[in-house]
């Protein structure tokens, strides 16, 4: 139950993110060109949004009607690829894969996806969730998915521990250090998912706080 209350509010718009103000600020200017860096390593602790910032520039990479924002784009609803995205299909553009299940030649293999054209046009986009949980030999494979520049390719690996990759890795792409948020920015977003909720925020939260 809690888990399912997480993932339904996991947020879904480059605004409603908690913290990470300087990694935000520049994505949403990155959607308004939608110029991407090819590879992408998202580093920090667990639940500071690497993943979930990764799955909104993955829905929003192909989107051909995005939803104009404030000074910045956001993935719409209505889209395939959104569907596809937050229904946990991926059978589109962006294929979602959890390192910790993957060995060597499920690494070998994505220069297979990475190499096929897609049916749908637009760029595939690789989201490699725990990335930290490659072997030695599945990372000694992603070096050389990554050493190959593709136009038509974006490569995102997300990993609670960067140091557990070589130089070689990090140099291949755009570092991004994800931080905890401090407690007034868990604060702002509390109230905010609250208002948005239409829920009501009980006196003891106004006078104890955190």
């Amino acid at each position: 139950m809690t888990t399912d209350f997480a993932l339904n509010l996991r947020p879904k718009s480059l605004n409603d993110l908690c913290g990470q103000r300087t990694i935000v600020a520049e994505m949403k200017r990155r959607s308004l060109t939608n110029e991407f860096p090819s590879v992408m390593i998202f580093g920090g602790d667990s639940g500071t949004g690497k993943t979930t910032i990764a799955l909104i520039i993955g829905a929003l990479m192909n989107d051909p009607n995005p939803i104009q924002k404030d000074g910045y784009k956001d993935p719409n609803p209505e889209s395939p690829e959104y569907k596809a995205v937050y229904g946990e299909k991926y059978n589109r553009n962006v294929c979602f894969y959890d390192a910790s299940k993957m060995g060597k030649e499920d690494v070998l293999a994505l220069e297979d996806v990475v190499s096929t054209k897609s049916l749908f046009g637009g760029k595939k986009v690789i989201i490699i969730d725990e990335a930290q949980e490659l072997s030695r030999h599945s990372k000694g494979a992603t070096l050389k998915l990554l050493e190959k520049k593709r136009d038509d390719v974006c490569i995102i690996l997300c990993t609670m521990n960067p140091e557990a990759f070589d130089k070689a890795i990090r140099s291949r792409g755009h570092y991004y250090q994800f931080k905890s948020p401090n407690s007034a920015d868990i604060a702002a977003y509390l109230f905010s998912l609250t208002e948005k909720e239409k829920g009501t925020v009980p006196d003891s939260f106004l006078e104890e706080g955190i």
